[in-house]
């Protein structure tokens, strides 16, 4: 669906989708400037492993004043 999206908008050129575990990213600590997560926290049955994935979300942001984490969940 995603690419099918990307595709639509004219930036399928630009994006690389990489299917993962929310809480185990194939990513390097401090290796982007923004993590997006739109519903995520949605699809994550317990609590516990909510934490989990928010704290891998915040394990790939790079340090620095000004980064963000921007966190979409409907209830």
């Amino acid at each position: 669906m995603c690419e099918i999206d990307a595709k639509g908008e004219g930036v399928l050129d630009r994006i690389t989708f990489i299917k993962s575990s929310a809480p185990k990213l194939p990513f390097d600590e401090n290796e982007f400037d923004v993590a997006v997560s739109c519903l995520t926290s949605d699809e994550v049955k317990y609590e516990n492993d909510k934490t989990k994935v928010l704290k891998e979300a915040l394990r790939g942001i790079k340090k620095v004043l000004g980064n963000t984490v921007v966190i979409s969940v409907i209830k």
